[in-house]
C-alpha cells in the first residue's frame, strides 16, 4: 500500500524515473491532524510523555513508509507538543520548535528573548492554509477514484 501512496504515477507522468520526492501532502496532513488533536486535549489527555511517544512513532513510521518530512509534520507544535524539530527528541525547554541543545549546537544559542506572540492576522493565515491543505487533500482523494 506504501508504494502505491507514494508512487502514484507522479514520477511516471513527469518522467522523474527513481528521484526521491517527498511526499509533502503527507506531512501537511498531519501536521494539520497534530494541530487539531492539540487543540483538542491530546496532550492533556494522554498525558505528555505518551503523546510525545505517539506522535514520534507516527513520524518515523511517515517518514519510513510514505517519506514524509518531519519538520512539515512538526512545523508550529514543537512547544505544545515538547519535541525538538530538529533532532525529534523530547525536550522540555523548546524555542522557535527547537531545544535549547539544538539552539547552542546548531548556533542560534540561547537568546533570552520571547517568544513573538502569534497575531490574530497570523492565526487566521495558518487556519486559511490548513483549510487548504485539507481541500488539496480531498481533491486528491477525488481524482483517485475517478
Amino acid at each position: 500500500m506504501a508504494e502505491a501512496i507514494v508512487s502514484d504515477g507522479f514520477q511516471e507522468r513527469y518522467n522523474i524515473g527513481d528521484v526521491a520526492v517527498s511526499n509533502h501532502t503527507g506531512g501537511y496532513l498531519l501536521n494539520y491532524a497534530f494541530h487539531r488533536l492539540v487543540e483538542n486535549g491530546f496532550v492533556d489527555r494522554f498525558g505528555k510523555q505518551k503523546a510525545q511517544e505517539i506522535v514520534l512513532d507516527v513520524i518515523e513510521f511517515a517518514t519510513r513508509q510514505y517519506d514524509c518530512n518531519e519538520g512539515e509534520i512538526l512545523n508550529e507544535l514543537g512547544k505544545e507538543l515538547g519535541i525538538c524539530y530538529y533532532c525529534l527528541q523530547p525536550a522540555s525547554e523548546i524555542k522557535r520548535d527547537v531545544c535549547l541543545k539544538c539552539r547552542q549546537e546548531g548556533g542560534w544559542g540561547d537568546d533570552d528573548e520571547e517568544e513573538e506572540e502569534l497575531s490574530p492576522h497570523h492565526l487566521d493565515e495558518s487556519k486559511a492554509f490548513h483549510q487548504w491543505i485539507g481541500e488539496v487533500i480531498t481533491n486528491v482523494h477525488k481524482q483517485r477514484r475517478e
